[in-house]
């Protein structure tokens, strides 16, 4: 295995740390299976907010272990709120319904937008069924699934009319709950990869040489900003897909047939188990402490692991937002593998940044109310004065060297707002005059010769300040704040 990280030290530690101890949790011991008469399977409400409930209990409500989730926090190891541990405590186990049949458990059924944690939870139970024929058996899910779930279990071989969503108590004559072959996220036993082979085997790969997943066309705002990232790939050969708009059967060929395979942390980086062993994988990272799980390296890839965003807002837990940013990272990623780019189609406009600071309000908002443990706090003038470095660049480029001893004519400062164009004279590498070439510059500039301070005021407020109503200065309000 080959790794490459394109990141700050921290970061890089953190990666490394995280990828030893996947690595260290890899098992190969083998797995157990129990079968309880009478086994009550109770539903969970929805994934990430079960309330305790759910899972495979007896008749006096006490759960099997073999049906927890054991989901843990990466950070802090410690056991997930979204766990759930057996029946609500209102509920008459004496009294639920009845069903004269076996069945296996599976856990729980996601939906189509976190068809990541479908690959990583709803199917580590199934080792149990490959020595088995698969067509005779029902299996149970405790949540409604997605279609690409169900179509993942066909593929493994269970008959459609056999998968169930649990949606009340039911009691089983017999319930076959089999260990997990993975846990998020401190578990991996090797039986994974054979389930995941099974599955994958059906597939006939693409010819696709270069692959990029997009989530632009995901119907709700997490990832932001991701065309211009998206267009270099595009540019450099890469071929893009929807994943929301694939098939399994296609996003499993795609995959499959791939030598380079890029995409971001989350969901469409698990779709890297798929991938043939040598495939080249890019991780883009959304954010910089996500778990960098072992399912990355199933079948011996090349891993290149590359910082692709801006956090000068915190995220609000595992919803984000997410925005995505050019850095120092990203460019030498660029430069290494001789990718052709363009570091102004990076640039934020006006409308991108007030789309990602509402995103980012009502995310965080919710989160410090539902996940405050694990969100970080921040005061009001924090806030603001991160807000202002959104605007006001980390790009920051001039056409004009630093060390000019001579200049007289137009210059552009770049950044990730806008672009400046500025009439400079420079001489021995200072700047004796720069003026912001619009109508707002000028004017200011001009204002600075005015003498008296009344007719100075005057004149600003006047002509300089009204062309921000001309939307001439965009940025007037932060410039303002700027130049007090």
């Amino acid at each position: 295995m080959d790794i490459s990280i394109y990141a700050s030290e921290d970061t890089k530690k953190y990666i490394m740390d995280g990828i030893q101890i996947f690595s260290n949790s890899i098992k190969s011991d083998d797995l157990d299976v129990a079968y309880l008469e009478n086994g009550i399977i109770i539903p969970i409400e929805h994934p990430f907010v079960t309330k305790g409930v759910g899972g495979v209990v007896d008749e006096k409500g006490k759960i099997h272990d073999y049906s927890l989730r054991n989901n843990t926090i990466f950070k802090t190891r410690k056991p997930s709120s979204t766990n759930y541990y057996g029946a609500n405590p209102d509920t008459d186990l004496k009294n639920v319904k009845y069903v004269d049949e076996e069945i296996m458990f599976l856990g729980i059924g996601f939906s189509q937008r976190d068809y990541g944690h479908t690959i990583l939870e709803s199917l580590g139970r199934l080792w149990y069924l490959l020595d088995k024929d698969a067509s005779k058996y029902k299996v149970a899910l405790m949540s409604p699934p997605s279609k690409d779930c169900i179509d993942l279990l066909i593929l493994f071989g269970i008959v459609e009319e056999n998968i169930i969503t649990i949606t009340e108590p039911i009691k089983y004559r017999n319930v076959i709950i089999p260990q997990t072959s993975i846990s998020l996220v401190y578990y991996f036993n090797i039986k994974f990869k054979e389930i995941i082979d099974r599955i994958s085997d059906k597939i006939e790969p693409y010819n696709f040489e270069k692959v990029y997943f997009s989530r632009k066309h995901i119907h709700y705002k997490r990832t932001l900003h991701e065309k211009p990232l998206q267009d270099v790939f595009i540019n450099n050969g890469y071929k893009i897909f929807y994943p929301e708009k694939l098939s399994v059967k296609e996003k499993i060929a795609i995959v499959k047939g791939c030598k380079y395979y890029a995409g971001f942390n989350g969901t469409n980086i698990v779709h890297s188990v798929f991938a043939k062993e040598g495939t080249n994988i890019i991780c883009l990272l959304r954010c910089n402490d996500e778990p960098y799980s072992i399912y990355l390296n199933m079948h011996n890839n090349n891993i290149t692991l590359v910082t692709s965003n801006d956090l000068s807002l915190p995220i609000g837990g595992w919803a984000g937002p997410y925005i995505v940013c050019s850095n120092e990272y990203l460019f030498k990623f660029f430069d290494d593998h001789n990718f052709r780019y363009n570091k102004k189609s990076f640039l934020y406009n006006n409308y991108q940044i007030l789309d990602y600071i509402f995103v980012w309000s009502q995310i965080y908002k919710e989160a410090l109310v539902k996940e405050s443990s694990s969100v970080i706090e921040m005061s009001n003038e924090q806030i603001a004065d991160n807000i202002v470095k959104i605007y006001y660049n980390y790009m920051k480029e001039n056409t004009l060297s630093k060390n000019t001893l001579f200049y007289i004519g137009i210059t552009t400062e770049v950044g990730n707002v806008n672009y400046n164009n500025y009439f400079e004279i420079v001489i021995f590498g200072i700047r004796i005059i720069k003026i912001n070439l619009n109508k707002y510059g000028i004017l200011k500039k001009i204002s600075w010769w005015i003498p008296i301070r009344k007719l100075r005021d005057n004149f600003r407020n006047k002509i300089v300040y009204s062309q921000v109503s001309n939307d001439e200065y965009k940025n007037y309000f932060i410039d303002k704040i700027l130049n007090k």
